[in-house]
């Protein structure tokens, strides 16, 4: 094939913030991104041969790529995988998003284990998150398994950050009887990725109860299941209806049974 100029000829070339535009004869036009202009030998009236005008767009097409994964990798840290992901959204081919991520890791823009360390650091501290999940939301991340398993997670961090959940969700269930309670607290420390010996450490040293607050609670509890069932319900049978509604809410067993007797539902 021969490399003549074909009549693809530079007719102008704009300068602007954030990319130059080149148009050629005939109204078709590319940009490049200051960095990438600097590198092409372009100037009005310059031909390009087919080979060399083709060259030249994929350069462009590249450039454009590179650019957005700049923009991305710089707004907040990312991962390789995250970074990858956008591109390929975008349309890119893998070997360019593969070339292109050499390039941002040359400028230090992407460094997974610094990512993973930072992630860990700040989940833990800002969202108390534990290390089940933090490994977890890495992997999410595209992080390599490699990387997220050597992050350390020294047991008294671990600690330290459970009986601080803990004490905030002790708050939230404030109204929940005590023997539920203890069960939802240690559910939501496990789906913060404690493990099941630290959440139930945690939570052992955090519950609170207030007999007076779980007295009325019971009480109201009492008193919407009587409401329910004596539509149905009479004698016995309606005293075990409420016994058996009472005793599914977590209230105290012998606590239900002077409620009943209080009220007159004695066996």
């Amino acid at each position: 094939m021969s490399s003549a100029p074909t009549g693809k000829t530079v007719s102008k070339i704009t300068v602007g913030k954030s990319k130059v535009t080149i148009l050629f004869k005939g109204g078709e036009s590319l940009s490049l991104s200051h960095d990438a202009y600097s590198d092409a030998p372009l100037y009005v009236g310059k031909k390009l041969s087919e080979k060399a005008f083709a060259a030249f767009k994929k350069t462009a097409e590249i450039d454009a790529y590179y650019v957005k994964g700049l923009r991305y990798a710089v707004s907040s840290p990312k991962t390789a995988h995250q970074i990858y992901e956008k591109l390929e959204h975008e349309g890119a081919e893998e070997a360019d998003i593969k070339s292109i991520l050499g390039r941002l890791k040359k400028l230090g823009l992407i460094d997974d284990l610094a990512y993973a360390k930072n992630y860990a650091e700040d989940a833990g501290e800002l969202k108390l998150y534990g290390e089940e999940r933090i490994r977890f939301e890495l992997a999410q991340k595209g992080v390599a398994e490699a990387i997220i398993k050597s992050l350390s997670f020294p047991l008294s961090e671990e600690k330290k950050k459970a009986d601080a959940y803990a004490k905030l969700i002790d708050k939230k269930y404030v109204r929940v009887p005590k023997r539920n309670k203890r069960s939802k607290m240690i559910l939501a420390l496990k789906e913060r990725g404690f493990n099941g010996e630290i959440a139930a450490w945690a939570v052992d040293k955090n519950l609170t109860n207030s007999s007076s607050t779980e007295k009325k609670e019971l009480e109201k509890e009492f008193i919407k299941a009587k409401a329910h069932y004596q539509r149905k319900y009479a004698g016995y049978d309606l005293r075990q209806r409420i016994l058996a509604a009472l005793a599914r809410k977590g209230f105290d067993m012998g606590d239900i049974l002077r409620m009943m007797e209080e009220n007159g539902y004695a066996d």
